[in-house]
């Protein structure tokens, strides 16, 4: 098993008794195939990847993502890079909806320093 069902294989072409495709690129947009799967996306569309936008003033950042129907996300922020587990801290969690949205998050206390990462499912 490679993590993905035979019926997303079979819709974007992949192998479904080939347990390597699961680490492949078929977009070539960074993103695994088996990424694309649990993110929800596209992964036969370079453009279809799970990511944050964020527009910023001074001291603020307003985050954007597309989220899939179904799936439940956490944004999480460092403020160093490389960053260890503990050092990732949550900012805001969102729960499954049934439609595909844009969500917003802002964070009140942004720096230049400060990274982001959404994970899904939710981190408990």
């Amino acid at each position: 098993m490679d993590g993905m069902p035979d019926y997303f294989e079979a819709l974007y072409g992949l192998n479904t008794n080939d347990m390597s495709d699961a680490a492949g690129d078929l977009d070539g947009d960074t993103m695994s195939n088996l990424a694309e799967f649990i993110a929800g996306t596209d992964p036969s569309d370079p453009a279809s990847y799970l990511r944050i936008e964020q527009n910023t003033m001074p001291g603020t950042a307003t985050l954007f993502f597309g989220a899939a129907p179904g799936k439940s996300y956490t944004i999480q922020f460092a403020d160093r890079l490389p960053a260890s587990p503990s050092d990732w801290t949550r900012l805001a969690d969102f729960v499954a909806r049934t439609t595909a949205s844009v969500e917003t998050v802002v964070d009140p206390n942004w720096t230049t320093n400060r990274f982001y990462r959404v994970a899904t499912p939710r981190v408990p």
